[in-house]
This record gives structure tokens, sequence and C-alpha cells, in this order.
């Protein structure tokens, strides 16, 4: 084969070697293929030696790359959809933002290997049969079966949407933000795992293995987590349907939802004197994980309160003042907010789906304004659906929110940030987005 040239001995017997010029050949010959012009070829590159090398951008879409060496390569923004890379060995690589859509993954090692971003919708990563060379001749290698392992790997906001894991190997691999929505991740090793606001909606979780990962504010909902070990797994503001303890999973998770230790209306008494004597008397308002859920907040001062990753799932907060108040990590599903003053209030991560806030004060009033109070704190919240209708926020910053689906209608985002939120340009048409006007 030109170009080509077999490795042998040990280890390295498992790849053949392949220069420059041949690699470039093979790139523009599948480029072409890709483009259906005259004389272009499918890449096949079957345990090519490509590792250490800077692959940055080059679209390999659809070529088989089975068994293939890519450790410590760069593949950054790569295309590889509907690749083959059957056993590929992919420790290492430099991967953020690549593309490998529909990918086959199975048996290969993603050992460290960095995809922050990446999108591996519907990628398949179950065990697989990953040749070994023997005597330099691939037929009468042995045949091993092993899981895809991703131990340690970085896919932090990658897109793993309907991908299949198997027993795939995941011990420590960092998962926070990813989309694992209806994700098949049935036995899969997920120990110690950080899962932190990862939306994992119905994701099949059955015999994986959980224990000790972080779930903080991760969406769990309609997800399957029967037999699931989730020992010792932290579900700190995690969004569960129902009871825990009723999901079929086994082992006993760090989280407090417990309810208040006194009744409610006697705390919320004790917190506004709290507000009112600046602290010189009354007891602040601090439920951290507390079972809120239905809760009646309505009109009340609940000024600095600490609920952060409470459960407040329906909760009725309509004209409470919530200034500087935690409701990071919280579940805030169906809650009502309207006409509330969340001014300095932190929503990070909080779960904010269907909520409505209409017309509730979440931002300053515009430039050079001496309002002392800073906008609401948004970062990585979502609100699906939420009813934001004639909201007030101007210059809150809501880079990174999730507003999919969320009522804009007048609500007032004049100088707000919106840098990489998830929002249509049919949702600003109806906001206010400069001084008199809506969004053109």
């Amino acid at each position: 084969m030109d170009g080509a040239v077999q490795q042998g001995g040990g280890e390295a017997s498992h790849f053949v070697k392949i220069d420059d010029g041949a690699l470039k050949e093979a790139l523009d010959s599948h480029l072409r293929f890709i483009k259906g012009t005259r004389g272009g070829r499918r890449a096949t590159l079957p345990r090519r030696d490509l590792s250490g090398r800077d692959l940055s951008g080059v679209n390999l879409a659809g070529a088989d790359l089975t068994g293939a060496n890519f450790a410590g390569t760069k593949l950054t923004r790569a295309a590889l959809a509907n690749a083959i890379l059957f056993g590929a060995d992919l420790r290492q690589i430099a991967a953020q933002g690549v593309d490998l859509t529909k990918a086959d993954l199975r048996g290969v090692c993603l050992s460290g290997a960095d995809l922050t971003n990446a999108n591996l919708t519907e990628a398949d990563m179950r065990e697989g049969q990953v040749a070994y060379v023997e005597s330099g001749d691939l037929s009468t290698g042995r045949q091993k079966l092993t899981p895809s392992d991703m131990s340690a790997a970085v896919l932090r906001r990658a897109d793993l949407s309907r991908a299949r894991f198997g027993k795939g190997m995941g011990a420590e691999v960092d998962l926070s933000e990813a989309v694992l929505r209806g994700a098949r991740l049935n036995g899969a090793d997920l120990r110690n795992a950080n899962l932190t606001g990862a939306i994992l909606v119905q994701a099949d979780l059955t015999d994986s293995n959980l224990s000790g990962a972080t779930l903080f504010g991760a969406v769990l909902t309609d997800s399957t987590l029967t037999r699931a070990d989730i020992s010792g797994a932290k579900l700190f503001g995690a969004i569960i349907n129902g009871d825990i303890a009723k999901s079929g999973a086994k082992g006993t998770p760090v989280r407090p939802g417990t309810p208040p230790p006194r009744p409610l209306a006697e705390l919320i008494l004790q917190h506004r004197e709290w507000v009112d004597s600046a602290g010189a008397k009354g007891v602040r308002l601090e439920l951290p994980g507390a079972d809120l859920m239905g809760a009646d907040f309505r009109n009340a001062n609940l000024a600095g309160a600490t609920l952060t990753g409470a459960q407040l799932a329906r909760a009725n907060m309509s004209g409470a003042r919530l200034l500087f108040a935690d409701f990071s990590f919280a579940d805030m599903r169906d809650a009502k907010l309207r006409r509330a003053d969340l001014r300095g209030a932190d929503f990070s991560r909080a779960f904010l789906a269907s909520a409505d806030l209409s017309e509730a004060v979440l931002g300053l009033h515009g430039k050079g304004s001496s309002d002392p109070v800073r906008p609401t704190k948004l970062t990585r919240a979502r609100l699906w659906s939420a009813r934001l209708k004639g909201a007030h926020l101007c210059r809150v910053d809501l880079s990174g929110v999730d507003l999919t689906g969320a009522d804009l209608a007048q609500a007032d985002l004049r100088e707000a940030d919106l840098r990489g939120a998830k929002v249509t340009a049919e949702q600003l048409a109806l906001a206010i987005t400069a001084a008199g006007g809506t969004a053109d």
C-alpha cells in the first residue's frame, strides 16, 4: 500500500505507519468523494498510526478509521460524522467541537480526551470487538470484547443525545452541562463522574453505576434508574420526577430534601423581623435543599434568604420581595413568580421550566442608573417554556441561559447580554430590545 509501512513488534505492531504525503492524498481524495467530484475516493485508513498529528478541521466524515491510532492527536472542529472508529485509540486527543454525529465508536479508548462542545448525537459507544495483530497478520489476530473507555475524559457541554453507551467505562468523566437526552447508559460505569447541570431527560440509566457521581442541578426527568447504583451520589438540586426512593435505584444518595424544621409561616415572620432589623432580631431563612414544593410565599419578604438547591416546584412567590436571595440549583418547575422583585437574587443553574415570571423585576433601570441593586444572576439557568411576558430584564446577564420555548412578549431586554443564550429570533421579535421598540 502506498505510503503505508507495517510497524513491527510489540504494541507498535497494531498500527501501520503512513507518511504525510500519503495522508494528504487520502484526505484530498476523501474531500472530493464527499463533494461528489471526479477522482474522489472514500478514505479507508484502518489501523493507521495518526498519533500526535494536527488534524484540526479535517473532513473525514464517513471514513473508515477502524482501529486507527489517534493518541494525542489534535482534532479540534474536525468533521467525523458517520465515521467508523471501531476500536480506535483516541487517548488524550484534543477534539473540542469535533463532529462525531452517528459515529461508530464501539470499543474506542477516549481516556483523558478533551471533547468539550463536541457533537456525539446518536454515536455508538457500546462494546466492540477490537482486533489485535499477532505475527503481523490481522487474519490470525485474537478478538477481545472491550467497552468504550471514557475514564477521565472531558465532555463538557457535549451533545450526546440518543448516544448508546452499553457498559462503556466513564469513571471520573466530566459530563458537566452535557446533553444526554434519550441516551442509553444502561450498565455504564459513571463512578465519581461530574454530571453537574447535565440534561438526562428520558435517559436509560438501568444498572448503571453512579456511585459518588456529582449531579448538582442535573435534569433527570423521565429517566430510568432501575437498579442504578446511586450510593453517595450528590443529587443536590437535581431534577427528578417524584421520590428518588421510588425510582428503583439502589443505594443512598447525598440529597437533603428535608422538610422545614418549623411551620413555614413562622419562619417567614422570623425572617421578616431579621430583614427589618438589619439582622439584629429574628432569624434568617436558611433552608438549603429543603422540600418546599407547593409552598405559599405570596407577597413575602424573603430578601437575603438562602434556598439553594431547594425543591420549590409549584411554589407561589407572586409579589414576593426576593432581593439577594439564593435560589441556585433550586427546582422551580411551575413556580409562580409573577410581579416578584428578583433583583440581586441568584438563580444560577436553577430549573425554572414553565415558571411564571410575568412582569417580574430582574433588571435595572437602564444606562447610567444609580440603582444600588444588581441584576438577577441567571448563570446556566434553564427557563424552558417559562412565561416572561412583560418581565423587566434590562441589563441582565443572560449569556448561556436556556430560554427554549420561553414567552418573551414585551419583556424588556434592553442592554441585556444574550451571548450564547438559547433563544430564537422569533422569540426576540416579541421583546423590547431597543429604546422604544422591539427587535426587528
